[in-house]
């Protein structure tokens, strides 16, 4: 394991807590799409760690700072920064630190150091070597795991850096063709779920639709739990993600629905739920009106099925064993979904006033139907359960699904970003995951209808032939994608072991997610708001 100390690098004088600096670091994480804190008023932004960073170019250094809210809540982004000399052609700058940070008589701006190509190369050798840093709290320290020499066996040349331009909630640096970095803006102490479940993939099941994992980069303090702030996994080549792929294809399957001539589809757009829903067989027309996204929802419903059988293929690691519904855990879903509901009805009824004539009869109608529809659940819930509790992706959806043009690779397992650490490890049935793609599915299906109609989706979502097009395209995916699951899972313990309970469980967690779509919609998107309503109403009714 290697060691690197800052050697004539000295902390900058911004620890001492300078105004100005402080105020501009504020105004640049306010600009940062990785900025989670947007929506609350800043009270307090301060640097709490200081890395100095020894590369042969300018000085850098990775900040830790900490950013307070007048709710009383607090977060701690990483900021990697070098310093950029005046004259020197550079990216987009940083926060103006002029007068704040001079080496040697110079002034310049900081500068995002990802975005450097010599820093990006130490990043890459300091997973590989096992490289430490000292701060002023802690240490930086690469992990390297079982497939990093293997990953990084490779001239130069082919792991030249470039940083992504897509940036969500970390930000990612592509090495050639062989491995990409992800960096987390975002602070937090404890296990990386991505981390701890792509090693597990990798190295004990041998899981091959994932990226490896080739390592990571931890911040160590002593006396807390360490933190990962980079994660280095095999790049995968690909065409995008499975959204894009499905918002394409439906566009294709418009252009020949509307050639076909037939203003009508060619079968009911009512569409069963589980294990009936799989057993329904596309005629022959609906196929070809489809295309080849059929089989590929069915091959991704096989390779989903194959994650879980992964995940659950570990009976000796206890944080991966399968476990049963105890009934502690089955009130802990009923009471889940009993808060989800309340809130979801609350907002609606507050809403109904303002809900356009359309989408307030649906409204009105899942309100009357929820009470049939929670007798289901708790129905469900006072009795065992033969199903199994695994870990499972947690935030699953087309945007989580690489399309490599042949196969699809499953990506980003650290679980829905706003649930507690705890929360998002736990196990639950995968059946979760399965109805998550199913209504994934369903956004598709409208977010395509609204791009072809380009108006609102309010307007667009609820009438004319076309969206009878999209039901017709979205009960077939669904058939075949949970076809092809079941079948390629049909041994599986974490699998209820009658039908009755299957249906009822994947229904449990169909109605959960369309819930959790109400209140985000009425919050974010009110136009949107009928394709959950829809999704409600095809649980609540007969």
């Amino acid at each position: 394991m290697g060691r690197e100390s800052a050697g004539a690098n000295r902390l900058p004088l911004w620890m001492s807590g300078s105004a100005p600096f402080t105020e501009s670091l504020s105004r640049y994480l306010a600009g940062r799409r990785w900025f989670a804190g947007k929506s609350e008023t800043l009270r307090s932004t301060e640097v709490v760690e200081s890395i100095p960073i020894q590369t042969d170019e300018n000085p850098a250094f990775l900040l830790f700072v900490r950013v307070g809210y007048a709710s009383g809540s607090e977060q701690t982004y990483a900021l990697p920064l070098r310093h950029v000399s005046p004259d020197e052609k550079r990216p987009e700058a940083a926060p103006s630190t002029s007068g704040y940070l001079v080496e040697g008589g110079r002034g310049g701006v900081l500068a995002d150091a990802l975005e450097n190509r010599t820093f990006a190369l130490w990043l890459l050798r300091t997973v590989k070597e096992g490289i430490e840093s000292a701060g002023v709290a802690g240490k930086f320290i690469g992990v390297p795991a079982g497939a990093c020499k293997r990953l990084l066996d490779a001239p130069p040349e082919a792991l030249d850096p470039s940083m992504l331009s897509v940036e969500q909630s970390n930000t990612s640096i592509k090495y050639g063709e062989r491995a990409i970095l992800k960096f987390f803006r975002r602070v937090e102490e404890g296990i990386n779920l991505d981390d701890e479940t792509g090693r597990f993939l990798t190295e004990k099941a041998h899981f091959e639709h994932t990226p490896l994992v080739a390592g990571s980069i931890e911040y160590r303090r002593e006396g807390n739990p360490p933190a990962t702030i980079a994660l280095l996994q095999g790049f995968v080549r690909n065409r995008g993600d499975a959204w894009k792929y499905a918002l394409d294809s439906l566009d294709e399957y418009f252009e020949r629905a509307e050639q076909s001539g037939n203003p009508i589809p060619p079968l009911p757009v009512k569409a069963p739920s589980g294990r009936r829903l799989a057993e329904s067989e596309p005629p022959r027309d609906a196929r070809n009106l489809m295309g080849g996204f059929l089989s590929a929802a069915g091959l991704l419903g096989k390779r989903t099925a194959e994650l879980h059988l992964a995940l659950a293929s570990g009976p000796e690691d206890p944080n991966f064993a399968p476990e049963g519904f105890s009934q502690h855990h089955r009130d802990r879903l009923l009471h889940g979904i009993t808060g989800l509901a309340g809130e979801a009805l609350r907002l609606l009824r507050d809403n109904i006033p303002h809900i356009e004539p359309p989408t307030r009869e649906k409204a009105l109608c899942a309100i009357a139907g929820w009470d049939a529809a929670f007798s289901r659940c708790r129905q469900l819930l006072e009795r065992p359960l033969t199903a199994q509790r695994i870990r499972i992706h947690g935030d699953y959806h087309l945007g989580q699904v690489l399309f490599t043009g042949g196969d699809f690779f499953i990506i980003d397992f650290e679980g829905e970003p706003e649930r507690p650490l705890a929360e998002r490890r736990a196990k639950h049935s995968p059946l979760r995951d399965v109805a998550g793609m199913l209504r994934s599915f369903h956004y598709a299906s409208c977010a395509a209808l609204v791009r072809r109609k380009a108006q609102s989706a309010g307007a667009a979502l609820l009438t004319g032939p076309l969206a009878q097009w999209a039901c017709c395209w979205r009960r077939w995916v669904c058939a075949e994608f949970l076809r092809s699951y079941l079948s390629a899972a049909d041994s599986a313990t974490f699998l209820p072991r009658d039908e009755t309970e299957l249906d009822a469980l994947l229904n449990f967690f169909l109605l959960e997610k369309a819930a959790y779509e109400v209140i985000y919609e009425l919050r974010n998107r009110p136009d949107w708001l009928p394709i959950p309503l829809d999704g409600i109403l095809e649980l609540v009714e007969p």
